[in-house]
């Protein structure tokens, strides 16, 4: 089975330039755990809803409030991807390998799809 039988598709994605307090909003209305950030369509990073956690859960008193975060400033850069021909099997690999519960699944730069821990239940 490859890749591409599993990934969903299309893909919900933010400039990273954009507020987190967006980020949050979009996740909400469409019931998803994680959004691609992007700069002029291209990849540049994935934001869940463990980052977003670990930074508005912070104790720090200098954080700032969600809507005066950039999504670029919690979301993990260049993040891991795959290929839509790849092997679902070594998607789940490259996820446990590198302690990620999804992947962008791109063609070349274009992101066509993403993979989850879920796809594969």
């Amino acid at each position: 089975m490859r890749v591409s039988h599993i990934m969903s598709s299309p893909v919900i994605t933010l400039d990273k330039d954009r507020s987190l307090a967006d980020a949050i909003d979009c996740m909400k209305r469409a019931q998803i755990s994680r959004i691609v950030a992007t700069k002029n369509d291209r990849v540049v990073g994935i934001l869940t809803e463990k980052d977003i956690a670990r930074e508005l859960g912070s104790l720090h008193t200098y954080r700032l409030p969600p809507g005066r975060l950039h999504i670029s400033s919690v979301m993990t850069p260049d993040p891991i991807s795959v290929a839509p021909d790849v092997v679902a099997k070594r998607a789940a690999e490259l996820m446990l390998d590198h302690d990620v519960s999804g992947l962008p699944v791109l063609e070349g730069t274009k992101l066509v799809g993403i993979v989850t821990k879920m796809d594969f239940a």
